[in-house]
């Protein structure tokens, strides 16, 4: 069932319609709540109030077509919300954790697979608030500039500057780092490149 007959059954009170509606989006959201707060438990407080919030004022969407950007924008606010809360220091889990490797045959192209992907996550959660958001909602979670626009209730342009800054200082920041057990250097290079 597509995202607008959803949101038309949840306006009618059909609560098995809200129930698809969160197992649709319940990974995907709890996957971006996790890069955001940097913290498990944090993350699925934080998805519990956004469907908490989506489910009370769901009624005020005016538009079903921009169900998503709305969704996502409740999603932003509770995350921000809940770190300004917590704003302690919360160790980093396992970048193994969070992202989706395939398996690789070559032990020595995923150690370094691995490491980058420690050192990348480990960057970006040094940005600034607004640019780290921006990050992730783009690369992460596959959004739009035009989405996150109106998610983050700015022009598209500012977007585009927050990404362009984003990967500037994460470029330069990875260009820093060192390696010391990758002998390998052409790969960093590579994925710096890509950035």
């Amino acid at each position: 069932m597509d995202d607008i007959r959803l949101i038309l059954k949840i306006k009618d009170g059909d609560q098995d319609a809200f129930c698809t509606l969160v197992k649709k989006y319940q990974t995907q959201v709890l996957r971006t709540a996790y890069l955001i707060s940097n913290n498990r438990y944090t993350s699925e407080d934080i998805v519990q109030e956004t469907f908490v919030q989506c489910y009370l004022h769901i009624g005020k969407l005016k538009n079903p077509n921009q169900f998503k950007s709305w969704f996502y924008k409740i999603l932003i606010r509770t995350a921000w919300k809940q770190i300004k809360k917590d704003n302690c220091a919360i160790p980093t889990e396992s970048i193994i954790e969070k992202a989706d490797f395939e398996s690789i045959n070559d032990t020595l192209n995923c150690y370094i697979q691995n490491e980058f992907a420690e050192a990348v996550y480990a960057e970006i959660q040094q940005l600034e608030i607004k640019q780290k958001t921006v990050i992730l909602l783009y690369y992460y979670s596959g959004l739009n500039v035009k989405e996150i626009a109106k998610i983050m209730d700015c022009f598209e342009g500012t977007v585009k500057s927050r990404l362009f800054t984003a990967r500037k200082n994460l470029k330069q920041n990875l260009k820093d780092l060192q390696f010391e057990n990758v002998k390998e250097g052409k790969y960093f290079d590579e994925k710096l490149n890509s950035i």
